[in-house]
């Protein structure tokens, strides 16, 4: 049952991404760098057409930690008084950052292909084109 739900999970990231990815199709150059910025690398191909590509890390939330929790209370009466403090630990090593690395081949200053790729499968997720207001 687990490992159905996990490749449940697998495949809703990728549909995820993919959807994302269905947004960008014919967005100009300058749509795409309003959005995301300057890109971390441009390389122009034989045919003519350009690659730009945009990489964003972030830490991940993921890992495991350890809670540990004190606490103290009272009741006088019908008053009651508490006290409390907690510590989170974290435990094993710290998980790798997401990194996300977005390609995109324009022709014509348009979006022609692209190519997500992500150290998890949430990791490109989000990146969807901004809906026009």
């Amino acid at each position: 049952m687990k490992r159905i739900a996990l490749v449940v999970l697998l495949l809703g990231g990728c549909a995820n991404v993919q959807e994302d990815q269905q947004t960008w199709y014919g967005a100009t150059m300058e749509e795409v760098r309003a959005a995301w910025g300057a890109p971390a690398t441009t390389t122009r191909q034989p045919d003519g057409a350009e690659v730009l590509t945009w990489v964003n890390e972030s830490p991940s939330s993921s890992g495991q930690s350890v809670g540990v929790g004190f606490g103290v209370f009272s009741i006088g009466g019908n008053v009651g008084v508490g006290v409390g403090t907690g510590v989170s630990v974290p435990v094993g090593e710290k998980p790798a950052p997401l990194r996300c690395e977005r390609k995109m081949t324009f022709r014509d200053g348009k979006v022609f292909d692209m190519e997500f790729t992500g150290s998890t499968s949430r990791a490109c997720t989000g990146y969807q084109k901004p809906k026009d207001r």
